[in-house]
């Protein structure tokens, strides 16, 4: 789908990214691309008790080093880049990354800021709700308090669903699920696959109508050509590789259909 910095903490971090985020172009035969993303969006991207990066997006990413590699008779790295979500597109249009992935989807206002790659993953919007709270329809929940991630296509759906006035903005979701267990929330709006992996645990509810149905993709700098045709060549051999349908099957995403 993310994390608090203190002041210092965000300088020291953008000056990291603006010595290191560029493409290395100093070894003919090593590409190295940084990649912006927050992990409080399992099964996408998160961290493990050991303070680990895991998820889908994880592993599309050590995929995508290695069917490029193979492809193109050169080394490809993507340099991963941990920050609150509300700050990749900021750190993408500084040129202080080359790419972000996050369970990105699309949106008009997204599109003007940066260029969205080729899909690689279905996504649909949905609703969560705890699973004793009784609601079991949109309807029930007009007038009601919502919560989604601020920045994320998701409050952009729950405001248009529900009202502004009704929808709290929340930086991270592993900050917006507490608030829905202590009821400051009756419901919280996320992408179905996060919203799945709640609701594995028996506590919570994914209602059965969706707010939207969209696709998730890989998100690039305005004029990037050459970031977003390496990162299309990617998504078209991640899609196309083996083991495309059984990672999504591993973390209950849907899979894009190679035509």
């Amino acid at each position: 789908m993310k994390k608090l910095l203190s002041l210092l903490a965000v300088m020291m971090m953008a000056m990291c990214l603006f010595a290191c985020s560029s493409k290395d172009t100093t070894d003919d035969d090593t590409v190295t691309i940084s990649v912006g993303l927050s992990p409080d969006y399992a099964p996408y991207e998160s961290l493990d008790t050991a303070g680990n990066l895991v998820g889908f997006d994880i592993d599309m990413l050590n995929s995508m080093e290695k069917l490029l590699s193979e492809a193109n008779g050169k080394t490809y790295k993507f340099e991963i880049y941990q920050m609150s979500f509300d700050n990749i597109i900021t750190q993408i249009q500084g040129g202080q990354l080359n790419c972000g992935v996050s369970g990105f989807t699309w949106s008009e206002e997204r599109e003007k800021a940066i260029t969205f790659s080729t899909p690689y993953a279905g996504a649909k919007e949905v609703v969560m709700v705890l699973a004793d709270s009784g609601y079991s329809a949109l309807e029930d929940l007009q007038g009601k308090k919502l919560a989604a991630q601020t920045g994320s296509t998701d409050e952009k759906l729950a405001q248009e669903a529900f009202g502004k006035e009704n929808v709290s903005s929340i930086q991270s979701v592993t900050d917006m699920i507490p608030g829905l267990d202590a009821h400051q929330y009756d419901a919280v709006v996320l992408d179905e696959a996060v919203a799945t992996s709640y609701a594995s645990t028996g506590k919570y509810v994914v209602l059965d109508e969706a707010l939207d149905n969209e696709y998730s993709y890989v998100v690039v700098g305005k004029g990037d050509d050459e970031t977003l045709a390496i990162i299309n060549q990617a998504v078209e051999l991640f899609v196309a590789s083996d083991g495309y349908k059984s990672l999504c099957e591993q973390y209950q995403i849907s899979p894009i259909e190679v035509k």
